[in-house]
């Protein structure tokens, strides 16, 4: 016999199987599944105790962030991504430094952040221009 015929059906006769399993596993599935009309809601036992979650211990809860917080949060992260795209020797963000570390915002607003028109930003210019676009500040 071919040994290529021979190959395809052994491939054959596996699929076949796998095929039969997966049908078998369907069938047991279906045949112990609730029927339609069962409530999908667990009993009212169950669910005593667990439809809140229990309150905080006193002091342990942190209050929403304030402006000031969000603000000081986000500092932060832009001097995160900074320090990723800056170049090491100057402390300064050119647009191949934002373009290699995928900071779409700066790559965006790069003409109008740079105020000096260099090509170049440093932090303050960047910091600058995202304060003067917060809403509602």
């Amino acid at each position: 016999m071919n040994p290529l015929i021979a190959w395809l059906r052994r491939r054959f006769a596996r699929a076949r199987r796998a095929a039969g399993l997966l049908a078998l596993g369907a069938a047991a599935m279906l045949a112990w599944a609730p029927p339609a009309s069962a409530s999908q809601h667990p009993p009212a036992r169950l669910m005593e105790g667990l439809v809140q979650p229990p309150p905080d211990r006193p002091g342990t809860s942190t209050p929403p962030p304030d402006l000031a917080r969000m603000i000081h949060m986000m500092r932060l992260d832009m001097w995160r991504h900074f320090e990723r795209a800056e170049d090491p020797q100057t402390r300064l963000l050119s647009r191949q430094g934002a373009r290699r570390t995928h900071w779409g915002y700066v790559l965006e607003h790069f003409r109008a952040m740079d105020r000096r028109r260099d090509g170049e930003l440093s932090f303050t210019e960047v910091w600058s221009y995202v304060l003067a676009h917060i809403p509602n500040r």
